[in-house]
């Protein structure tokens, strides 16, 4: 029930997250279009300001030299030249700000225009005025121009101001729809963080829950897998201590029947007949190759579980032991035994011997008739191709590739996995003597060692094995 409660939080959650991620959206949006209002606002109030102080100094120019041309004062000429220095430094700074404004730069480009004339007439009247000639020269035609002139400048004065009006009454507008809109929106942003905060608590409470409930179970789970080992414990114990009393139960009668065997060959061949012997002789190989079998069984049940202390091992040292005690096979086989210098590894010194003892002693068992055996014992780093055939070994950990291969009588490649199974045979016992346990503890050693062991061949082609262990 739990976990349906929190699967509809999770889904309540979702939805109103997308909600706030929405608005927030919206609102970072509204957030920008008011300070572009705000913006193209206060720049439209610059223009209205601007447009108001250049009417002002224009104004200021004409009352100026119309004063001077009266009075001829020399103060009013220079009020003249300040007020009109301060008219063309307005026009420049208003032609900046209208740049955005085609139309509105027209309207500037005209007003610079028909200023320029008007200064050009207030400067002809200002020399008349100096050189001393009387003000009734002044033509009436020329007045009536002046006049029309300042007319025309106050009309451009006054387009320019009402365009920057309606502009600044529209963006006025504009800035207001959206601070009516923002309110709301923060609003709506603020309730659904509060929902989605009530929201992640309630389903952090069913976790909580939940997680509290399934850490019991998982304790409950855990005291019963121990309870489980300690019972297989046990019962190894036991199947331990069941297999070496049986093994030395059926050993003991084993080698009494093998000793009787060999005491009555020896006592009483003659009289037993040429039949006699042959059942004597079958007793006696029976008996051996069962006593072969249950060691070999034992070794095999002990490789699974007795492997040693992982530790630093010299390879070179475990073939060297190895060469010596099979160095009567290798003298009657005359065999050839080619080994590189080996690396350090992570494993058992004695399982480790028995692997590549087992290996060896089959390159010389199976070799071809009227063909001295030649075993090679080569290695390499483990290759990153390999390594990814082989997802359950550490990846952190250092590998290295042994191969052990012979120019034997070789098995067909169908037969390449088969081979590490328990009593697998590919040949019978009238052609090689063993019980077929021998490779399936060497797959049990290695892989206990946390490497791997897998074989190559063709039928006649000789045998390649190859293991896979931790570098030291």
């Amino acid at each position: 029930m739990q976990l349906k409660q929190i699967k509809s939080v999770e889904r309540l959650t979702l939805i109103t997250l997308s909600a706030l991620i929405i608005a927030i959206a919206i609102v970072i949006y509204t957030v920008y279009n008011l300070q572009f209002y705000i913006q193209r606002t206060d720049h439209t109030q610059q223009v209205i300001n601007l447009s108001a102080s250049t009417h002002q100094a224009v104004l200021a120019t004409e009352s100026n030299i119309r004063a001077y041309v009266i009075t001829g004062e020399k103060y009013f000429y220079d009020e003249f030249n300040l007020q009109k220095l301060k008219t063309v430094s307005s026009l420049s700074q208003l032609h900046q700000l209208v740049h955005d404004n085609p139309e509105q730069q027209q309207n500037v480009t005209k007003l610079r225009s028909k200023v320029a004339l008007r200064f050009s007439g207030f400067d002809t009247s200002a020399v008349m005025v100096s050189a001393g000639e009387n003000i009734n020269n002044f033509v009436p035609q020329r007045v009536k121009r002046s006049i029309a002139l300042s007319n025309e400048i106050t009309s451009l004065l006054n387009s320019i101001a009402d365009t920057e009006n309606d502009l600044l009454s529209a963006r006025k507008t504009k800035l207001d729809n959206n601070i009516k809109f923002l309110s709301p929106l923060l609003v709506f942003v603020f309730i659904t963080g509060v929902v989605i905060s009530a929201t992640l608590l309630y389903a952090l409470r069913l976790f909580t829950r939940a997680t509290i409930k399934y850490n019991e179970q998982i304790r409950q789970y855990q005291d019963d897998l121990k309870q489980q080992i300690k019972n297989l414990n046990e019962t190894n114990s036991d199947l331990e201590q069941f297999a070496y009393v049986a093994s030395h139960d059926l050993q003991e009668p084993l080698r009494k029947i093998v000793s009787f065997s060999e005491l009555l060959q020896d006592t009483a061949a003659e009289s037993l007949g040429e039949e006699g012997q042959m059942y004597l002789n079958r007793i006696s190989s029976s008996a051996r190759r069962m006593r072969n079998l249950i060691q070999d069984l034992l070794s095999y049940s002990r490789a699974g579980r007795v492997t040693g202390v992982s530790v630093t091992v010299d390879m070179n040292k475990v073939i060297e032991e190895v060469m010596d005690d099979l160095s009567l096979s290798i003298s009657e086989k005359n065999a050839v035994i080619e080994k590189q210098s080996l690396p350090a590894v992570i494993g058992s010194f004695v399982p480790l011997k028995l692997v590549f003892q087992n290996l060896v002693s089959n390159a010389l068992k199976f070799s071809r008739p009227g063909t001295a055996p030649v075993v090679t014992i080569a290695w390499q780093d483990a290759p990153q191709h390999i390594m990814h055939n082989y997802l359950d070994l550490n990846a952190k950990k250092h590998f290295c590739i042994i191969t052990v291969s012979d120019n034997g009588i070789g098995f067909s490649e169908e037969f390449s996995s088969k081979i590490f199974i328990i009593f697998q045979r590919l040949h019978t016992r009238d052609q090689y003597d063993g019980t077929g346990i021998g490779l399936a503890i060497c797959k049990k050693i290695i892989e206990n060692l946390g490497g791997k062991i897998f074989a190559a061949s063709g039928q006649g082609e000789g045998s390649v094995f190859t293991i896979i262990l931790e570098l030291a």
